[in-house]
């Protein structure tokens, strides 16, 4: 597909925010099974079967970008910096989170030209069952603060109004992001309206995928952002990147035990 793009079109299949990369693909790295952690908790996506998921996914990205069918500034982007060939035209398809319209597009396009756009669900490996999508990813709690009773209780009441139903709408569409509470997403004619949030939903319904509620895992994000941006940017081989991920999250890993 895209180097049909790139002869019918002279323009760039597709643009990726790789220093986001885990963001993206740790729902695919599921779906063809691989497993991040083991039961207690010991990195093991850099093994058997689940190294044999990521190398497969590493593959597919050396191919777009060897073939030049990926903008090469985008290598070393993040969803803010992979705009500018999107912004110029140069480019007929992006990945990046569900708010990009209402964050990117209509702000900064020319009039009638965010019609243009719409919205679909990333692709799965042929070896999937279906796609999986990172769902989420921020986690609020309350911290105990003895020497501060009245700190303490407003952050409480901070938590309690911002999880309230109707900071949740009105929170969630100002910035075009996806309420954890599903009554929301039921009573409000936002999410089944817009077309950006209706696809984003059902992307969601058909397999929201939850990161691991690791402390490791930042490290795990980390190491895999860089390998696959060493990767694409013809700096070392899969197997080069990958090894070196591995060092760093089993070094990690030793230093947390």
């Amino acid at each position: 597909m895209a180097e049909q793009v790139f002869v019918d079109t002279g323009k760039y299949a597709i643009s990726y925010p790789i220093r986001n990369w885990a963001q993206y693909n740790m729902g695919m790295f599921a779906a063809l099974g691989g497993e991040i952690f083991d039961a207690d908790g010991r990195p093991v996506l850099f093994e058997g079967a689940n190294r044999d998921a990521l190398e497969q996914i590493f593959d597919h990205y050396a191919t777009i970008y060897g073939l030049g069918f990926a903008p090469a500034s985008s290598a070393a982007a993040n969803h803010d910096q992979q705009m500018p060939p999107v912004f110029a035209g140069d480019v007929v398809a992006m990945v990046s989170n569900n708010n990009a319209e209402l964050r990117y597009l209509r702000p900064n396009l020319p009039p009638g030209e965010v019609e243009n756009w719409s919205a679909a669900p990333l692709p799965h490996p042929d070896g999937a069952d279906a796609g999986r999508f990172v769902a989420g990813g921020w986690v609020i709690a309350l911290a105990a603060n003895e020497a501060d009773p009245a700190k303490e209780a407003a952050a409480a009441a901070w938590i309690e109004h911002m999880t309230d139903v109707n900071a949740q709408r009105d929170t969630n569409k100002a910035g075009g992001w996806v309420p954890t509470r599903p009554g929301v997403i039921e009573a409000d004619p936002f999410y089944s309206d817009d077309p950006f949030m209706v696809t984003t939903v059902a992307a969601l319904n058909a397999g929201g995928w939850v990161v691991p509620f690791n402390p490791l895992y930042p490290a795990v994000v980390t190491s895999l952002n860089e390998a696959i941006a060493q990767v694409v940017t013809g700096q070392q081989t899969v197997a080069q990147a990958l090894a070196e991920a591995e060092t760093a999250v089993m070094r990690e890993y030793e230093a947390a035990r």
